[in-house]
């Protein structure tokens, strides 16, 4: 709500319980709201392609709230193998797994690459026990990435130690591990990154569906009724080619933007305007220090591929938040980063809670600066401790052994 605060924009939170197309009303269980014109931005959920076990036993990541279940699992995981006898247990407790090697899979493995190997530390677990697990039943990382980017996503996971089962479906997941065609693998970690689907809301509403259960749209964002428009996951654009667009962050904006202007001239009795999606590249974050981009056709670096995830968040954060939430961002990812850290940052970023350090400091800052001043006055520059110091001594026939 703060985001719209100096604007026209009313906010209302509410859980919206049944839509009436027909009424153009929606309900809540204590409200109705009735719109002349409604965007549908729903967005996705995973989806889970009726794995047995899945649900109840797996990890799903897409959500603050699923982060924050994942971390305090994995956290206790290492709690476990530190005082766990079994060997079988401790090897299955520091198994993780994610499922899945496209952009979030391959994200988040890459998380796990340092992250473990600071908890193993912590906990005085050699990292050898440790094992990392990438599955996917296609047949390489990152399909949607150039095999450029794909071969050197796979050989940075591969240096780290991370297992690359590629070809491979998970058929079911228990407690205790999953199981594929032709092995079980004892994992109390399974995180699930292998597909997306609509908004189970969208199940029951009277539209067109696609893969993964994408609404229908025109070229306009319009749904198969005229003044109910669908963006970004749950739309299923499509491009001059016939090809859906992908459930990306820059499909979600500018599919929104398409909307949202089209709306207004609907409202205006004006002819509306066709949406076409621009993507200018992706971006794969493999950890804190690794990253793969297709900018346009342009495979940059490693170097200039982790700058450009600092500037396409800083440019998201721009267009929602404004300049703070930039400034915020860069204080949090520069000087409050948590992960693995350099010799310098190490250095400038670590708080001392020692309040009289800052008038220490000036103090001696001060003395030092008076001290220089006093000596320079006294001709500290003529002396011939200085002159011998600086090498000018040789010149005058005097060498140390001599001084001394």
């Amino acid at each position: 709500a703060e985001i719209f605060e100096n604007t026209p924009i009313k906010v209302v939170t509410d859980t919206i319980t049944r839509f009436s197309f027909g009424e153009n009303t929606l309900y809540s269980e204590t409200r109705s709201y009735v719109y002349d014109q409604l965007i549908l931005a729903l967005g996705s959920t995973p989806e889970f392609f009726g794995v047995p076990g899945l649900k109840e036993n797996g990890f799903s990541l897409w959500s603050y709230e699923d982060a924050v279940r994942i971390r305090e699992h994995i956290k206790g995981c290492f709690v476990k193998a530190e005082g766990e006898t079994d060997p079988d247990k401790r090897k299955s407790l520091l198994t993780f797994t994610v499922v899945g090697a496209g952009f979030t899979g391959v994200e988040m493995i890459g998380e796990l690459i340092q992250w473990t190997r600071d908890l193993a530390k912590s906990h005085g677990i050699p990292y050898g026990e440790v094992r990392l697990i990438n599955i996917d039943m296609m047949s390489c990382a990152l399909p949607a990435m150039p095999e450029k980017n794909r071969a050197k996503a796979e050989r940075y996971l591969r240096k780290k130690g991370v297992e690359l089962m590629l070809g491979a479906a998970v058929k079911e997941v228990t407690g205790e591990g999953f199981s594929t065609d032709s092995q079980s693998i004892p994992s109390r970690t399974v995180i699930w990154a292998a597909g997306i689907r609509s908004n189970e809301a969208v199940d029951d509403m009277p539209f067109e569906k696609g893969r993964c259960s994408r609404v229908a749209v025109d070229g306009y964002c319009r749904t198969s009724i005229a003044n109910v428009y669908a963006v970004g996951d749950m739309a299923a654009l499509k491009d001059a080619e016939g090809d859906v667009y992908p459930a990306l962050v820059e499909t979600a904006l500018q599919t929104g933007r398409g909307a949202a202007k089209n709306a207004f001239l609907a409202l205006s009795g004006k002819e509306p305007e066709s949406v076409a999606v621009k993507l200018h590249g992706t971006m794969v974050s493999i950890g804190n220090s690794y990253a793969v981009a297709d900018l346009m056709g342009y495979k940059p670096p490693n170097l200039i591929a982790h700058a450009v995830k600092f500037m396409v968040n800083a440019h998201y954060l721009w267009e929602i938040c404004g300049f703070w939430k930039v400034a915020e961002y860069f204080y949090h990812e520069v000087y409050e980063r948590r992960q693995k850290k350099g010799f310098f940052e190490k250095h400038y970023s670590t708080r001392v809670q020692a309040w009289w350090l800052v008038p220490l400091r000036v103090f001696f800052g001060s003395m030092w600066i008076f001290e220089g001043v006093k000596k320079i006055a006294e001709g500290w520059f003529t002396k011939l401790q200085l002159q011998q110091f600086l090498g000018f001594a040789e010149e005058q026939g005097i060498g140390i052994r001599g001084f001394c």
